[in-house]
């Protein structure tokens, strides 16, 4: 889908499941909560789920190491590799707006919202200057983080050209559940994305799913994504993972709306390792083969 065309079935796509920090940031909230509600109401009537009989999940550690993260991935290769699709009709396939499904796809959320409400307020010059910046980053980050806001088209385009699958759309460790009576490897549980997305799509989660929430340093993103990787295996190369995780995440990599107030020691703790997570994604979007 041409640049211009995809930015047109953007702004003008059907509405679907919000996707709050990223595909809602810019609607009202009270838009999301009606229909984060009429969601859930359809979502469990379909699945007539014994909301009696709660899952029952096995303790996990507060920070897995690589090796949990294999498990994580291990199994992922072969199911997307027979679950993906060449896209042939590009990103949500054939008749999807026609037949009422929401398309709250990646293109609709990168072509719309980065630009509109992230990307500016990130690329401020007062940003770069402010006491809680300026001892972690450097002109060269926010050149980087400039020049991949003005590739997402074709960052699209080359997920585009990826086979397409079924993805969960927040599949952060969080998310995935391990049943205390083994009857499942995981449980993923709240689904948030109701598009096809390209293969590799939901790995991006394993990465900053946990440094979004504090729990993973910046010095360990370099082996969960080794982790990530080697759990892939061969099986394609690593575009649609980088690409997708670059999309959704570089641009809040730094929440520069907490920019305010009186700095204490966790906010400079927390600062410098939120922007060594966006030197970290800003790297593996400058690897990009675009």
């Amino acid at each position: 889908m041409p640049g211009e065309q995809r930015r047109e079935h953007a702004v003008h796509g059907q509405r679907g499941q919000p996707v709050r920090d990223q595909v809602g940031a810019a609607e009202p909230d009270d838009v999301v909560e009606r229909e984060e509600r009429e969601h859930h109401v359809r979502r469990l009537r379909d699945l007539q789920c014994p909301l009696d009989r709660p899952l029952n999940v096995a303790p996990r550690r507060q920070r897995p190491g690589p090796g949990e993260v294999q498990r994580q991935v291990r199994r992922r290769p072969r199911g997307q590799r027979q679950a993906g699709r060449a896209p042939e009709h590009g990103l949500g396939g054939p008749g999807v707006a026609a037949q009422g499904v929401g398309v709250r796809d990646l293109a609709q959320f990168a072509t719309n919202i980065p630009s509109r409400v992230m990307i500016p307020p990130l690329l401020d010059e007062q940003v770069w200057r402010h006491p809680l910046i300026t001892p972690h980053a450097d002109e060269r980050l926010r050149e980087d983080i400039c020049f991949l806001a003005g590739q997402i088209n074709p960052i699209l385009d080359a997920l585009e050209r990826l086979p397409h699958t079924g993805v969960h759309g927040d599949a952060s460790p969080q998310n995935l559940l391990v049943p205390a009576d083994g009857s499942a490897e995981f449980v993923a549980v709240d689904w948030s994305w109701n598009s096809p997305g390209a293969i590799g799509f939901d790995l991006g989660q394993l990465l900053v799913g946990r440094a979004h929430d504090g729990l993973l340093p910046a010095a360990d993103l370099p082996a969960v994504h080794e982790a990530i990787t080697d759990g892939y295996g061969s099986v394609m190369k690593h575009d649609g993972y980088a690409g997708a995780l670059v999309l959704r995440s570089l641009w809040t990599a730094i929440p520069v709306h907490r920019l305010t107030g009186e700095a204490d020691d966790e906010l400079r703790a927390f600062f410098a390792n939120r922007v060594a997570l966006a030197r970290y994604l800003a790297g593996l979007g400058r690897s990009l083969d675009l």
